[in-house]
């Protein structure tokens, strides 16, 4: 079956799998309640398709690539096209998860009180609503089949590689390209000449891998590829065969300054549009209708930001002393002292792989091994079937050595940009390609809003209207429910064209049609009499408590003296 990950026209690319692709969610993380009080607190998680993309000015790209597979070991293999013949290695599911994590957007409300309320008969609002709660990606041979030339084969981590050449002259290169892929053990689609043709033609190669005799799916991991190219690129058009509707792409780019979508369109949120009591329940939602009204081919920047700021994200500081110690230990430690020893990398990607080539013993007994090895221990803490020295070696190849370059990888150049976006095979017609404009300033992956509690003296409150103003829109609201549903709202404030160098064109421009449709929804600001808000939404009396209870008093002062006159 084809997934979406990435190549490059110089890029990543697409991955034929033989198995159901599966969406991963990445990890959460956790922000401090600021302000008055918080409303929320909550990290945005997506579902999506991960790609690294490090854009180097000396024109070559590193791409650490997620495979996400689902079936068994014996029918995994992966194919990709590729721009030459590129260095690779493997990377780790964990530098994802904690790169995601880091960098996802937070929307968080903060709530203040104008004017005065009447006091809550149980408790104190302020109290309940305060707790700040969180709610929380090499040697040349020529094959029998002389239109096909391996240039380039090894293995890396739990997988064997083969990069294989075909004439782009060819009439029928995809064709000899899928009989070579069939005839080598590879498992393909009958649309899978037509998916590669396009690329073949480029004259890019193809990389096919498969897992090395003994790995589980468990061992499957992200690939890194270092190659020489343009701008990034993502191959799209052949994952429309095989993709989810609304299917998640998340992008980050590390180059030397922001990265922009040059032949996609920018989409910047309709903020009003977020459910900010709790952001998770339709985050995803505004983003699948912010693209679908750019007609499936836009992204939003959720982040972009200099890499210093991420300079222990993937690899922390103490994890990188816990790898200087565990590198001193010597093949002569005996063994249980050595498995103990690797305990502050359990959770790493490779960590059974390392025990796994290590053991020459029943595979049955591997879980006892890892998780209890003074129970097959001597006294003298020796194991036998199991090699020290081939240990070290495999914990530094698979475990430790991926995360220090995926780390290194981030800290190459100076600027990391995060894309996100969905979208439905019908949409993926062009390839999105990145380029990097180092005019355009920052965007803030931390995202706050006021909600301004309208008290007067005859509400508590809970009771209370209460108003949020986004850039001169302005929503109005009460209790704890966000007055419009996701549909009522053009997802998108504005939708920009963005280039390589200058400002943004902007395409669309939806400030008034929002403003609008908060009215339409009755969740719009009321009509102004005499400069004073005299009613708010949902009939409430006055919105402000000083100067609106003093215009109040002074009617009834007004009505009373016109009773004595009668």
């Amino acid at each position: 079956m084809l997934s979406l990950l990435n190549v490059k026209s110089g890029a990543l690319a697409v991955a034929f799998m033989t198995a159901t692709t599966v969406l991963s969610l990445g990890a959460g993380s956790a922000w401090a309640c600021g302000g008055t009080f918080c409303d929320t607190s909550s990290p945005v998680n997506q579902t999506a398709e991960r790609i690294i993309f490090v854009d180097r000015e000396d024109g070559t790209v590193t791409a650490v690539v997620e495979i996400q597979y689902q079936g068994s070991a014996e029918q995994f293999s992966w194919v990709l096209p590729v721009p030459g013949i590129p260095e690779i290695d493997v990377s780790s599911t964990l530098a994802l998860n904690r790169l995601q994590g880091a960098t996802n957007p937070n929307y968080r409300l903060i709530t203040e009180v104008q004017g005065s309320c009447r006091e809550e008969q149980f408790g104190d609002f302020a109290n309940d609503d305060s707790g700040g709660a969180n709610n929380s990606f090499e040697d040349e041979a020529d094959d029998a089949n002389n239109d096909v030339v391996v240039v380039g084969a090894g293995t890396v981590g739990p997988f064997d590689f083969e990069i294989i050449s075909v004439d782009p002259e060819l009439e029928n290169a995809a064709d000899v390209a899928v009989q070579w892929l069939e005839e080598n053990g590879y498992e393909v689609t009958p649309q899978t000449p037509d998916l590669l043709g396009p690329y073949l033609e480029e004259g890019m190669n193809l990389v096919g891998f498969r897992l090395t005799n003994g790995a589980g799916v468990e061992s499957i991991r992200p690939i890194m590829m270092t190659y020489e190219t343009a701008d990034p690129m993502i191959p799209i058009r052949p994952t429309g065969v095989a993709a989810n509707d609304d299917m998640g792409v998340m992008v980050f780019n590390v180059a030397p300054g922001r990265a922009v979508p040059s032949n996609y369109r920018h989409l910047i949120l309709n903020e009003a549009a977020l459910n900010w009591f709790n952001p998770n329940s339709n985050y995803l939602d505004v983003v699948n209708l912010a693209a679908d009204e750019s007609g499936g081919q836009g992204f939003v920047t959720e982040m972009a930001a200099p890499t210093s700021d991420f300079g222990e994200t993937i690899l922390r500081g103490f994890e990188a002393q816990s790898i200087a110690q565990f590198r001193q230990i010597s093949a002569e430690t005996n063994a249980q002292d050595v498995i103990f020893s690797s305990y502050d990398f359990s959770n790493w990607d490779g960590y059974s792989d390392a025990f796994r080539l290590a053991w020459s013993g029943d595979d049955g007994d591997l879980d006892m091994l890892i998780g209890c090895p003074e129970c097959v221990a001597d006294d003298d803490g020796v194991i036998e079937d199991f090699d020290v020295a081939t240990f070290l070696t495999a914990m530094d190849d698979f475990v430790l050595a991926p995360m220090e370059a995926t780390q290194e990888a981030l800290g190459s150049e100076a600027y990391l940009t995060r894309f996100f976006t969905t979208m439905s095979a019908f949409e993926m017609t062009k390839d999105p390609i990145f380029k990097v404009n180092a005019e355009l300033p920052d965007v803030s992956n931390s995202h706050t809003a006021t909600r301004t509690i309208l008290c007067n003296p005859f509400v508590t409150q809970d009771e209370a209207s209460w108003r949020v103003i986004f850039d001169g829109v302005e929503i109005y609201g009460r209790n704890r429910v966000w007055p419009v549903d996701t549909e009522d709202l053009p997802a998108n404030r504005r939708v920009e064209q963005l280039s390589d160098e200058g400002d943004p064109e902007v395409v669309t421009d939806n400030t008034a049609l929002i403003q609008q449709a908060i009215i339409d929804a009755g969740a719009g600001p009321t009509a102004q009499e005499g400069g004073c808000a005299c009613s708010t939404p949902g009939g409430q009396l006055p919105a402000s408590g000083g100067g609106a209870l003093a215009m109040l008093l002074l009617g009834l002062v007004t009505f009373a003296r016109r009773g004595r006159r009668a």
